[in-house]
């Protein structure tokens, strides 16, 4: 399958002088039955990789307090900060958490907890995510106890995968509805 695609795109560009995107483009949209066909086939190996992932899932909830560490799978998380505010709207809880890979600071994520005064109060959390196609790290802020913050940490390996399985999948869809099959009138057998 990919070897025929490849061939076929190969020989636009030297008929044509088409870049090779361009040919791969116009390769698809000449039998979108067989390609669109492929793709949507890759797409659903794509997302079922991704899928496979959440065997590896790692999750951690801990209490900690401003400059206490942290790890989860490959990383090191730092607490730089605990804050506490309110605006007019809502009451805000947060905790900056600086994310190191082999000490190095690679990202800080500011995950946030709201508790809105309208209404009957209700609580919304502001998780805050890594993501990167070979795994996420989402933190979120799940609240205040003596005087510590509690954090839950989870490390979802491959969930990019099934993005772009999912955004290839609307390609190869939407590259058929762009070029619907032509129908034509034949004479009627009597």
């Amino acid at each position: 399958m990919p070897i025929e695609f490849l061939q076929g795109a190969r020989a636009i560009p030297t008929k044509t002088g088409q870049h090779l995107l361009r040919a791969m483009v116009e390769l698809t949209h000449r039998n979108t039955r067989r390609y669109g066909g492929y793709i949507v086939h890759v797409a659903i190996v794509m997302m079922f990789i991704g899928f496979t992932g959440a065997a590896f899932n790692k999750e951690r909830t801990i209490e900690v307090g401003m400059g206490d560490k942290f790890s989860i799978g490959r990383y090191e998380l730092k607490v730089a900060s605990i804050e506490q505010g309110e605006n007019s709207n809502y009451s805000w809880g947060h905790a900056v958490v600086e994310v190191y890979q082999g000490g190095k600071r690679i990202d800080t994520l500011t995950p946030e907890q709201r508790l809105y005064s309208a209404g009957q109060g209700q609580q919304s959390s502001v998780v805050d995510i890594r993501r990167r196609l070979h795994e996420d790290l989402y933190l979120n802020f799940a609240g205040m106890q003596d005087g510590k913050a509690i954090i839950q940490a989870y490390v979802f390996p491959l969930v990019g995968w099934i993005w772009l399985g999912f955004a290839a999948l609307i390609l190869a869809r939407s590259s058929a509805w762009c070029h619907p099959r032509s129908v034509t009138n034949s004479p009627r057998p009597r």
